[in-house]
């Protein structure tokens, strides 16, 4: 999970130029997630509805590395991404740089925030099997009617772009 989570994180930050600061997890925020009669989009802290779907598409692709299904892990990705990667380059990048992710791993999300209209970024901690745990920061698109992974990268390692 956590080289899969690498890979769409690396080619999310390069497409989309994801930044910020690294910092520890937090519990999730609440407040709206959409717009309230008004045009602009709503920025702020991501509501429960919105945590309880990003979580339930880490958990998914987070599940699919630990089967060794990588096609269905890049299915929990977004369509830009998946547009620029094919399956076997996906998991050759996952195994390599992102090991962890593999290992039937759990993940808790902290500090999420809905940065435009459809686009949120949450905070996430992963722990492997034997117990390794690893901080990551994921970029999220709404598209379909759900929420999908567009990059994720760890912040001790910077911008370097992992899936």
């Amino acid at each position: 999970m956590r080289a899969a989570l690498g890979v769409t994180v690396c080619l999310g930050a390069l497409l989309l130029g994801c930044t910020g600061d690294p910092d520890p997890i937090e519990p999730g925020g609440s407040g709206p997630s959409e717009p309230s009669g008004s045009s602009e989009p709503a920025v702020g802290p991501c509501d429960a509805e919105v945590v309880a779907a990003i979580d339930a598409t880490i958990a998914g692709q987070l599940a699919a590395f630990a089967a060794d299904d990588f096609e269905a892990a890049i299915g929990f990705a977004s369509r830009s991404f998946r547009a620029g990667v094919d399956v076997a380059s996906f998991r050759a990048l996952i195994l390599e740089a992102y090991p962890n992710l593999t290992d039937d791993a759990v993940h808790r999300s902290g500090a999420c925030t809905i940065t435009a209209e459809g686009v949120a970024e949450i905070r996430i901690e992963v722990t492997g099997e034997g117990g390794t745990r690893d901080d990551h920061r994921y970029l999220m698109v709404a598209e379909d009617g759900r929420w999908l992974v567009a990059a994720a990268v760890t912040p001790d390692e910077g911008d370097r772009t992992r899936a």
